[in-house]
């Protein structure tokens, strides 16, 4: 397909069909006595034609681009149309039009040079039918208004192609300028989100009631939902025109599908939609994705059908099929909602250009990057359901997951919502348990009760929360002191439900998850309440070596968060505010580790390592950091170039921060 797209090839076919209507029309006017030549001179004329055109094939199969070989095939094109007037009835023959369409053609598809050549060539071909006829003496007001069109035309077309390239330049300079301003607002934003984030996640270390630690939990998820923004703002106008590079690497989809339907669960519950996810066990693990397109594209989708979407909820479902013959896998990712008038006349190939449907036309153009497949199908019941296809390259490890998940242990469920009981017993049957599950309260007790007189009691107990009905107050109540039962009891809930603050409630149950439920989160919240239900105790300790780190950042707040992280991880950290103090820092002291800002006043992160690597020749190698606000694949480029042993994308968890240390400090 690509070799098709090649302008000369194109060409050369139209060739071979011209030249074959050619043959058939003058041999046909031969026959009837129209045109005055022989069978013989169109026969050879024919076979000089055609064994050229083959030839030029081959040379353009063989190498595609040559310049020279178009001028010649310019030259040949117009001797063959001279040919050609010549045999049916010289300049007043219809083939002297073809002049006109060749080096329109060419000029319009190689530039002005060609067109300066075809018409020289042009007036050549034409001048020999002039004279071949002698008529400069019987036609020469016609010959002469003809050779000022073929002089004029060019000219006209030359200058209406000038004005085309001249406005496509001022569009691109001003997409450019589009582009830049909104990489370095976007950039500029980044900052003050990353001191939030940075701030949150200290917060979340110290000691919280149950309520703050819901609004803190709020808190992040609007400032990851408000970088994921920021990334569309940044991305969109790349993606159009589908410049974007995707920076791929082995990933867990499930671990970033589970976390962005957490960070949506607080859009989802302001207005009263439930999101419902359901990874199959058949879904991979590990494969070979660019995780912030993914992230990116699922998270358009997902909010287009929170706020285009009936109250009836959100489920999302991924599994995967069979492998290809080039050993790719087979993934689907399905997202069904209740469809609203908005949405009602939504289809693949209609998508409108509105700024409603901005994240569905986001969302298309990712899954075209990722050489996916992007469908919009209409479902029985008016449900709506957006379709994603892709084929992924998995790693291969065939370990089982949950190998070291309790074996033979009992489940009871309860959920009244027929959706969420069933991802719950399918959880749980992917974890290896005796599952019962059970939508009535009084049911409820009476498994209870049953597996009690069996001596078979169940080692937890799951109730899920309906928001939209009852809370599970009562029953809770009901199993503790009707039935006498003691059983750990984990309670899946939603993020702002008001149960979070029943202090008094909650401590009848020893365990909390929040919807959608995550099945990584569920295995080991469980593994959790079964160990202390067995009082089998894991006392780790872990010796930790300080290190003598130093920070270079010039903006105080991202300073005293990474600060903050690497004091709490027990190490010595200095901190430089900009490149000239940094250098003269790594010369006083004995770092193990720089975290190095790549935007600093003076001298910026980039020259301080590039003078820093110069200058530790010789020397025991000291690994730098990046930080950075740009996730850009030309900047992480830059780093690495520069002597900078690896990146840390603004803002900075403390999760990040032990995965550098342990790969570059074994600390």
């Amino acid at each position: 397909m690509k070799k098709l797209k090649n302008p000369e090839i194109i060409q050369s076919l139209i060739r071979l069909v011209i030249g074959s209507l050619t043959y058939f029309y003058i041999y046909a006017g031969i026959d009837s006595g129209y045109f005055h030549t022989t069978h013989e001179t169109l026969s050879f004329f024919t076979s000089i034609f055609f064994l050229y055109s083959f030839i030029n094939l081959l040379t353009i199969l063989w190498v595609p681009v040559s310049t020279p070989r178009r001028y010649v095939a310019m030259a040949f094109d117009i001797g063959s149309t001279t040919m050609s007037s010549f045999l049916t009835g010289g300049i007043n023959s219809v083939y002297v039009m073809v002049y006109l369409w060749i080096y329109i053609g060419y000029g319009t598809r190689y530039g002005l040079h060609f067109l300066s050549a075809a018409v020289a060539f042009t007036l050549i071909g034409y001048n020999i039918l002039l004279l071949t006829e002698d008529a400069w003496h019987l036609l020469t007001l016609e010959a002469i208004s003809f050779l000022l069109l073929i002089i004029a035309l060019p000219a006209y077309l030359y200058s209406l192609q000038k004005k085309l390239m001249q406005s496509a330049q001022q569009a691109r300079a001003a997409s450019n300028a589009k582009t830049e301003f909104l990489s370095n607002m976007t950039h500029q934003i980044r900052t003050p989100i990353g001191g939030i984030v940075g701030m949150i996640d200290l917060l979340n270390k110290t000691e919280l009631s149950m309520q703050q630690q819901q609004y803190l939990q709020t808190l992040s998820q609007s400032s990851q939902s408000l970088q994921e923004i920021i990334d569309d703002i940044a991305d969109f106008s790349h993606i159009e025109n589908g410049s974007i590079p995707l920076n791929q690497s082995y990933s867990n989809p499930r671990v970033l599908i589970d976390s962005l339907m957490h960070s949506l669960a607080p859009l989802g519950y302001e207005r009263q939609q439930e999101l419902n996810c359901f990874i199959d066990e058949s879904f991979p693990d590990s494969v070979m994705i660019d995780t912030q397109r993914l992230r990116q594209l699922l998270s358009n989708l997902i909010r287009y059908v929170i706020e285009h979407s009936t109250k009836q909820g959100v489920y999302v479902f991924a599994h995967a099929g069979h492998y290809n013959t080039n050993q790719l896998l087979s993934i689907s990712i399905e997202i069904s909602f209740q469809q609203t008038p908005d949405t009602a006349k939504l289809s693949t190939s209609q998508i409108p250009d509105t700024n409603e449907a901005l994240p569905l036309r986001i969302a298309y153009q990712l899954t075209r990057l990722m050489d996916g497949l992007f469908e919009i199908q209409q479902k029985e019941k008016d449900n709506l359901q957006f379709n994603l296809r892709f084929n992924w390259k998995q790693l291969e490890n065939a370990t089982d997951q949950h190998a070291d998940f309790p074996q033979n242990t009992r489940v009871l469920i309860f959920d009244t919502t027929p959706i969420c009981r069933d991802i719950l017993e399918k959880y749980c049957l992917q974890l290896g348990m005796d599952v019962y599950a059970t939508s009535g309260n009084d049911s409820l007790l009476a498994h209870i009760i049953w597996s009690n007189e069996k001596n078979t009691p169940f080692d937890v107990i799951i109730l899920g929360e309906n928001r939209r009905q009852i809370n599970c107050h009562e029953l809770v109540t009901r199993i503790r002191h009707e039935v006498k039962c003691n059983t750990p009891i984990l309670y899946a809930t939603y993020l702002h439900s008001p149960d979070h603050a029943e202090t008094e409630y909650l401590q009848y149950i020893q365990a909390t998850i929040i919807k959608p439920v995550s099945l990584d989160i569920l295995k080991n919240t469980l593994i959790k309440l079964l160990k202390q239900q067995h009082k089998v105790k894991e006392n780790k300790t872990t010796e930790q070596t300080a290190l003598n780190i130093l920070i270079a950042e010039d903006n105080e707040i991202n300073a005293s968060v990474v600060y903050s992280h690497l004091t709490d991880l027990g190490h010595n950290v200095d901190i430089a505010t900009d490149g000239t103090t940094a250098l003269y820092a790594m010369h006083k002291h004995p770092y193990q580790l720089v975290l190095m800002d790549i935007y600093m006043p003076n001298i910026d992160g980039i020259e301080a390592t590039l003078q820093w690597r110069r200058m530790e020749k010789g020397k025991a190698h000291i690994p730098i950091i990046a930080l950075t606000a740009s996730a850009t694949a030309e900047e992480k480029e830059r780093c690495l170039q520069a002597g900078m042993d690896d990146f840390l994308t603004k803002p900075v968890h403390e999760a990040q921060l032990k995965k550098i240390l342990d790969q570059y400090t074994n600390a």
